[in-house]
């Protein structure tokens, strides 16, 4: 009987350990290519919000920009191909270019700090 329970518990542990390395080793993101840059968008990984202002500087430059995010999608990347500012779980934005970050903002940042860095790539 108290095989069988270990069994179990070691069996439950193993399980709950690698179900949890897996979600850690991809991160969501939300992706667009403005002329020659990537745009990665990774939205708040802890639910507390602060994403608001990114999907606002998002909404404001669609309308002025609506060919830029024809192509936005969703998507999974691997953590290991982000930086270690990003694993923290605040949202965070990537502008790169030619393999290249040229800007990285993450927590929280004022609005009009994200649109002039996504306009940057737009023009």
């Amino acid at each position: 009987m108290n095989l069988r329970i270990l069994t179990v518990v070691s069996l439950a542990f193993i399980l709950s350990t690698l179900t949890g390395c897996q979600s850690s080793q991809t991160i969501n993101v939300i992706t667009f290519h403005p002329t020659d840059y990537e745009v990665t968008f990774i939205p708040d990984q802890s639910n507390r919000g602060e994403e608001y202002m990114y999907k606002d500087a998002f909404i404001d430059l669609k309308a002025k920009y609506p060919k830029a995010f024809d192509e936005m999608k969703t998507g999974k990347k691997a953590a290991s191909e982000l930086t270690e500012s990003i694993h923290s779980g605040v949202p965070a934005l990537i502008i790169s270019k030619n393999g290249q970050t040229i800007t990285e903002l993450s927590g929280e940042i004022p609005k009009q700090k994200i649109v002039e860095q996504l306009e940057m790539t737009m023009n």
